[in-house]
């Protein structure tokens, strides 16, 4: 039964993503960029700013709400793509897609876990006895905040690769 809800295939892909196009190895960098960077961030906000009210709790609610939407019609565009395109796909090219269909599911996750995190840090805020509840959720939401839009732009930076690609090999002559 848990098996229907693991997400652990979907983590696990995103971050196979994080590797140097050239040779295929895992890239430091890409790990710093994507998990140290947001955690140092969060805390870095947690010390100067503190937790958020309410008010933007709501906003951000709302704000994931409409992104899990809009990235799961996504994930269905590329499906079709993959589906259209499979007999005279390049190996790059299913590649990159495996990337961005990776991603764009990992995204959506992010979205709908911070939703239930979101929703877990509206409860701590009433009451003055979860104050350490209440900064650790605020810690994960700044992380997973940074994340997740760290990790649009990479969805939109290889989307844009790939239409690209397309949109010139239209254009060559053949």
């Amino acid at each position: 039964m848990i098996n229907k809800i693991n997400v652990y295939g979907i983590v696990r892909d995103n971050f196979r993503t994080f590797v140097h196009e050239s040779d295929g190895t895992r890239s430091d960098w890409d790990i710093a960029l994507f998990i140290v960077a947001p955690a140092i961030a969060s805390a870095l906000l947690l010390l100067l700013k503190g937790v958020f009210g309410q008010a933007t709790g709501g906003i951000l609610i709302t704000a994931y709400s409409i992104f899990a939407a809009l990235l799961f019609n996504l994930l269905l565009l590329v499906y079709d793509i993959v589906k259209k395109s499979s007999n005279d796909m390049t190996s790059v090219k299913a590649r990159f897609l495996k990337q961005v269909y990776s991603n764009i599911s990992y995204s959506v996750f992010v979205s709908i876990f911070l939703i239930a995190i979101l929703l877990a840090y509206f409860v701590s805020l009433t009451s003055p006895r979860l104050i350490i509840i209440t900064y650790s959720l605020a810690f994960l939401v700044y992380a997973l905040t940074a994340n997740f839009l760290l990790t649009m732009l990479m969805i939109l930076r290889r989307v844009h690769i790939l239409l690209a690609k397309e949109f010139d090999s239209e254009s060559s002559p053949t």
